[in-house]
């Protein structure tokens, strides 16, 4: 199975934060197509449609960045170990019983209908999320959006407070270590297991991004910068020595506006 990388809501830590989340890959998907002459159609629908049981089967409930716990069910979360891939072989063995249950079903099928042809599902499309919400920066109070950034240093003190706001962390355990190209990276240490994290930071169209940095392990490669339609988006401004932190999602919702001191 695949690993990807999804913003969702974290039960233990009450906010959006980075999951690690299992996945079924197209490919596979394609390949079971072909197999159970177009019967994997059926899972495919349930798959899309269910927001429960079989989602959970096919993938993986995410691990999170910021705590290292996952879900266990619809309503908490487990401590887990911090390899993503730990969640691999709990989603594995359902989806081999749904594998070879399809199948059955298409050898079935064909026996019982012969030269006719199978009854064609089709799969729901995606519901696409409401409508990006304009930027809101703090503009009164004292407070003055920062859209770019005069030095390698505010860059850097940017991209500390941004990453401890979205995870959830202390500013001062953020640490940097280096900007290069208008791009800043920064490491910490997670507080509940230890393991290293590295964040890639940079300023885009007034918004500050970020993306992983070897976040499946050593020497796996960067992440996807956090600009899509779905991703929230980072705005920061600045009173003095404080930076304010406001994410808006696209459906709207600000999650947290933090004050961080640097």
């Amino acid at each position: 199975m695949a690993t990807r990388q999804v913003m969702k809501h974290c039960q233990t830590c009450n906010r959006q934060t980075l999951h690690l989340q299992q996945y079924t890959s197209a490919g596979t998907h394609i390949l079971l197509l072909i197999i159970t002459g177009g019967i994997w159609l059926i899972v495919l629908a349930a798959y899309y449609v269910s927001a429960g049981w079989l989602v959970g089967l096919l993938s993986g409930r995410g691990q999170c960045t910021s705590c290292g716990s996952s879900p266990t069910s619809s309503t908490g979360h487990s401590k887990s170990n911090p390899i993503a891939t730990s969640n691999a072989g709990k989603s594995t063995s359902p989806l081999v019983v749904i594998v070879i249950a399809t199948i059955l079903v298409a050898l079935v099928s064909g026996l019982t209908m012969g030269a006719n042809s199978p009854a064609k599902t089709r799969a729901p499309q995606d519901q696409p999320l409401a409508g990006a919400v304009p930027d809101e920066s703090p503009t009164t109070g004292g407070w003055t959006p920062l859209t770019e950034v005069a030095s390698d240093e505010e860059l850097g003190r940017v991209c500390r407070a941004v990453v401890a706001a979205t995870m959830g962390h202390r500013v001062d355990i953020v640490r940097l270590d280096h900007v290069r190209n208008g791009e800043a990276d920064v490491l910490y240490n997670r507080p509940s297991d230890e393991t290293l994290w590295r964040i890639r930071c940079k300023m885009d169209g007034g918004a500050l991004v970020w993306r992983t940095i070897d976040a499946l392990g050593p020497g796996t490669g960067l992440g996807r910068w956090r600009n899509g339609p779905y991703d929230a988006r980072i705005t920061v401004a600045v009173q003095g020595n404080t930076i304010r932190v406001t994410q808006t999602f696209s459906d709207g919702s600000n999650i947290h506006d933090v004050e961080f001191s640097s």
